[in-house]
């Protein structure tokens, strides 16, 4: 797929690490312009490719149609996204019941993804990680439907792995940060569990598919 400028509208919204434009009828076009981009290049374009799949695999019932567009000989890319309706998750929303469920069988999904891949969803973005705004969770949007659905494919690699270093530590700390939020979110209830029956990947154990418990004292938070 490739992206035609004539399609390319004005810039919706500037995030922490993309710049986004409208594109054509009903997309949005995200071009990176943050540290992961400017220190990592052709190995931080690898790590979008390879964890986009992964993010598929855990959280499809839940994800726009995105399309990664590498370009630039593999040191840059684009991400076309449909765009998705929707007002911005808050912690208020969390009295309704059904968003709540929903709320917790993502944090769920995070954690078996978190346990079998040492990949992280973001949930809250640059904006409400870094500027603590813990109530705000920025990239997850109550849809007219009333379901739960992401507006963004970040993901934080919760290993090393050849990162820069900055980059790492960076990670690391919105890491910790993340899980701090997400548990003040469910301090009402912080060991509520929904069944995950029917929406995780087959190769997950049974026991596991049906009921997992939140917890938030992973070794490498």
């Amino acid at each position: 797929m490739q992206i035609d400028p004539s399609k390319i509208g004005p810039v919706f919204a500037v995030g922490g690490e993309n710049l986004i434009r409208k594109y054509d009828e009903g997309y949005l076009l995200k071009s990176p312009i943050g540290i992961r981009i400017r220190l990592g290049k052709e190995k931080y374009v690898k790590e979008v490719v390879e964890d986009f799949p992964i993010l598929k695999k855990y959280f499809k019932d839940f994800l726009p149609e995105v399309h990664v567009i590498v370009k630039d000989n593999e040191k840059s890319f684009d991400l076309l996204q449909k765009f998705v309706e929707g007002r911005i998750l808050h912690k208020s929303d969390l009295v309704d019941q059904k968003l709540k469920d929903q709320f917790v069988k993502l944090i769920q999904l995070n954690q078996l993804m978190e346990d079998k891949e040492k990949i992280s969803w973001d949930f809250f973005g640059a904006w409400s990680l870094f500027l603590g705004n813990k109530d705000r969770v920025g990239n997850i949007v109550v849809t007219p439907e009333n379901n739960l659905g992401f507006i963004d494919i970040g993901t934080m690699r919760l290993e090393k792995r050849g990162q820069p270093l900055l980059v790492w530590l960076i990670i690391k700390w919105a890491a910790r940060r993340q899980r701090s939020c997400l548990k003040y979110l469910l301090r009402q209830n912080p060991n509520r569990a929904v069944p995950l029956k029917g929406c995780c990947p087959n190769s997950f154990s049974e026991k596991l598919r049906e009921m997992v418990v939140i917890h938030f004292d992973k070794k490498y938070y």
